[in-house]
């Protein structure tokens, strides 16, 4: 028997009483691509972020919070925290997320994936000196993009595994992420095989230029509708040197029949107070001068999870009407 089968019973046996809150390792032993790696996770609570994160992760695992099995719906989110590939935000954008789809009756497993090793004590402060340069950023960051990319494949492919033990549904899994997580979460959509491709997705202010073998969330429908049949961009939109490019270069894409054949094109938006708004009101008018289907959602509370957490709520049901 072996270990991570243990956990998984001893995640039934918790079902029944509180929210399971067990930690599964993803790898057997030193995971593939860092083998040498010898430092081990640290977690900050005293930062210029207020906020507990982790860093230097090297171990990379899944925490189950499930649902009481009275309570359960079937569907499973994996959390993929934020954290420019440096850190884990993992209590705003891991532990939190996850309590709050526990109590709509989603399984949520918050994914701790490798990030880029920090050597001080303070890796806000780290990260915060790094960004002020971000084509530098981006190359320390792309070989660990790389080993993350495997870890949210790798955790797929376990909750799938272990779906009804677990009381999921396997066509029912999906991933979200926040930031860099975000960024994760398309990273898998773009690599992802059968076996460990989500049912659908939700990435949350990804940063694009680190996507690992595609474009963000948007752009799914316009330039792989065959992908996914539900599809929600969340507080997004093309800057309009974007627009104008992607007319001049892609008019013929964005005439495909298939994009209307998605079952759901849902655009969100968190009202004009939302950074976002312009260049997603501007979007709008593209995919209606090329006659794409879709619908909209505006909840008035900004760029903030408050409006992805009405937007999830909102658009979960939809997925199985």
């Amino acid at each position: 028997m072996t270990y991570r089968f243990i956990l998984v019973l001893l995640l039934l046996l918790a079902y029944s009483k509180n929210y399971a809150q067990e930690v599964i390792p993803l790898y057997d032993g030193k995971p593939p691509g860092s083998e040498d790696w010898s430092w081990s996770e640290q977690t900050s609570t005293e930062n210029l972020f207020r906020t507990e994160v982790v860093y230097n992760v090297s171990q990379p695992t899944l925490t189950a919070y499930l649902p009481p099995k009275e309570a359960a719906n079937g569907t499973a989110v994996i959390i993929a925290p934020g954290g420019a590939f440096h850190i884990l935000s993992i209590k705003s954008e891991g532990r939190d997320v996850a309590r709050w789809l526990n109590s709509q009756g989603v399984a949520a497993f918050v994914l701790k994936y490798r990030v880029v090793r920090s050597m001080t004590d303070d890796p806000v402060q780290e990260l915060t000196a790094k960004m002020q340069d971000f084509e530098e950023l981006d190359k320390v960051n792309a070989p660990v993009v790389k080993l993350a990319t495997q870890d949210g494949l790798k955790a797929m492919e376990y909750v799938r595994d272990n779906a009804q033990i677990l009381n999921i549904d396997p066509d029912r899994i999906g991933f979200m992420g926040f930031s860099a997580g975000a960024t994760l979460t398309m990273s898998v959509v773009y690599n992802a095989e059968e076996k460990n491709r989500p049912n659908f997705v939700a990435p949350i202010y990804a940063y694009e230029p680190g996507i690992l073998g595609g474009l963000q969330a948007l752009n799914i429908a316009l330039f792989h509708p065959e992908k996914f049949g539900y599809v929600l961009p969340l507080s997004t939109g093309y800057f309009p040197p974007q627009l104008k490019e992607l007319e001049a270069k892609y008019s013929q894409q964005l005439r495909n029949p298939a994009i209307n054949k998605l079952r759901l094109f849902w655009i969100s938006m968190g009202g004009e107070q939302d950074i976002a708004y312009q260049n997603g009101q501007n979007t709008l008018a593209l995919l209606d001068k090329y006659g794409i289907k879709y619908e909209t959602n505006d909840y008035p509370a900004g760029h903030t999870f408050l409006t992805w957490r009405h937007d999830l709520l909102t658009f979960a049901p939809l997925l199985f009407r």
